[in-house]
C-alpha cells in the first residue's frame, strides 16, 4: 500500500509543479514588478470581452458591481459599474471628494 501512496504523491507533485511552471511562463517578474505581455487579462472572468478586437484588454467583472480603484495618498479615483446603486449604471469619479480632471499632455482640459 505504501508503494501506491508514494506513486500517487509523486504524480500529484509532478502535476502541481507542471501547473506552477505554466503559470510562471505566463507572468513575468522584473525586480518588484509583475507583468504579462501575451494577450488579455480577466479578473472575475475567464470569458474576456474583446468583441472590438483590441490588442490588450483588462476585463474586470462582478456579478452585480465592480470597480477599478487607483489611489495616491488620500486621493481615490475610480471607474465603476454598479447595477445596485439607485439610478447609476457606471461612472468615473473620486471617492475622496477631490477634483476629477480630464488631462491631455499633463494639461487640464476639463475639470
Amino acid at each position: 500500500m505504501k508503494s501506491k501512496n508514494i506513486t500517487f504523491l509523486c504524480a500529484a507533485t509532478a502535476l502541481l509543479l507542471s501547473a506552477f511552471e505554466n503559470l510562471q511562463a505566463q507572468w513575468q517578474t522584473l525586480g518588484d514588478n509583475i507583468y504579462y505581455n501575451n494577450g488579455n487579462v480577466g479578473l472575475g472572468t475567464a470569458s474576456i470581452n474583446n468583441s472590438q478586437g483590441y490588442h490588450k484588454v483588462l476585463d474586470i467583472y462582478g456579478t452585480r458591481h465592480a470597480k477599478l480603484l487607483v489611489r495616491g495618498g488620500v486621493v481615490k479615483t475610480e471607474i465603476f459599474a454598479d447595477e445596485t446603486w439607485i439610478g447609476m449604471a457606471g461612472g468615473i469619479g473620486t471617492e475622496s471628494m477631490h477634483d476629477l480632471r480630464l488631462v491631455a499632455g499633463y494639461n487640464n482640459v476639463m475639470t
